[in-house]
């Protein structure tokens, strides 16, 4: 089932389609400084980020939570393309986790793609914190992308974790 995905995601990255709401609608409830985390994002993430948004939207999910599923990968960088996807995928068994202590990603060191794949989740919820984004959005970030937090979820927060989990492996 796992293959499946990946073949998935594939499809999806080579051929983007953001039918199900226009990109317009994405930005109507982002800050500006948000707006321009999702505009830097690249357009097969753009897109998946709306698919995500719009699944959401159907069960009714509040102004926050489609918040957070429009920016949850914005810590992908637009020149973060197929290559460094698929060789994340392959290689995180393989190498040591040097990467993971690199700090910040260079996008010219040669373990930089490696990073990001490992850590997009919490440098997606770093930048959206430095957005402006909403507390309970980020709460939810937080909790996505599994940065270092004591508490548990409340259960609104645990049941929408739930759908963005869910929806996000949609693809």
């Amino acid at each position: 089932m796992r293959g499946l995905k990946r073949i998935r995601q594939v499809f999806w990255y080579l051929w983007p389609s953001a039918s199900e709401l226009p990109a317009e609608w994405a930005g109507k409830g982002l800050t500006p400084a948000q707006r321009r985390l999702f505009e830097g994002m690249s357009r097969p993430d753009r897109a998946h980020a709306i698919r995500v948004a719009t699944r959401l939207a159907g069960r009714q999910a509040p102004a926050w939570v489609l918040e957070a599923a429009l920016l949850h990968d914005c810590g992908k960088p637009a020149w973060y393309g197929l290559f460094w996807r698929c060789a994340g995928v392959v290689l995180d068994r393989w190498l040591p986790d040097e990467a993971e202590s690199a700090g910040e990603p260079d996008p010219h060191a040669p373990w930089a793609g490696l990073h990001i794949y490992r850590w997009h989740d919490a440098l997606g919820f770093a930048a959206a914190e430095q957005a402006g984004t909403s507390p309970r959005a980020l709460e939810l970030l937080k909790h996505y992308a599994q940065v270092a937090t004591p508490e548990a979820p409340d259960p609104e927060l645990s049941h929408w974790l739930t759908h963005l989990s869910a929806s996000d492996d949609e693809g």
